[in-house]
């Protein structure tokens, strides 16, 4: 993430793409189910887990 954040920070100001319609859309609509509370969250230690299994990976159980 400090390479993310730092590589982020070089990027001139205006030199992204504006966001499509669709795009916007999207946000919108998660954003409300999020704040509805119609969703539910996912912490990224699940994610990365459930993506490393999907993977073959072996993950310990941190639950115990």
């Amino acid at each position: 993430m400090v390479l993310i954040d730092a590589l982020w920070e070089t990027l001139p100001a205006g030199s992204l793409p504006p966001l499509s319609k669709e795009w916007a859309a999207e946000i919108q609509k998660r954003s409300a189910e999020y704040d509805s509370g119609s969703t539910a969250m996912v912490s990224w230690e699940q994610v990365k887990a459930e993506a490393l299994r999907r993977m073959g990976v072996a993950v310990p159980d941190a639950s115990h």
